[in-house]
């Protein structure tokens, strides 16, 4: 499957996205979306993962992924 959005977070965003996981207070629907976004994140110094990978380490399925990306 090919990646229609590519996902590329300025270190503020990252730094964000970091917090916002790491107080889990929001939703977990919220806090998922969150993890897909950091573990797609396709600028320098971030991890790149296909949406496989994505999928597979949040647990969801690979379908689930690519609007994640989306609404990032």
């Amino acid at each position: 499957m090919h990646k229609r959005y590519r996902v590329t977070l300025t270190a503020e965003e990252r730094a964000d996205l970091d917090r916002l996981i790491s107080r889990g207070k929001a939703a977990a629907r919220t806090l998922g979306h969150a993890r897909m976004l950091l573990l797609s994140d396709a600028a320098e110094g971030g991890p790149g993962w296909t949406d496989a990978q994505v999928a597979e380490a949040v647990r969801v399925h690979v379908r689930s992924v690519d609007p994640s990306r989306a609404s990032g």
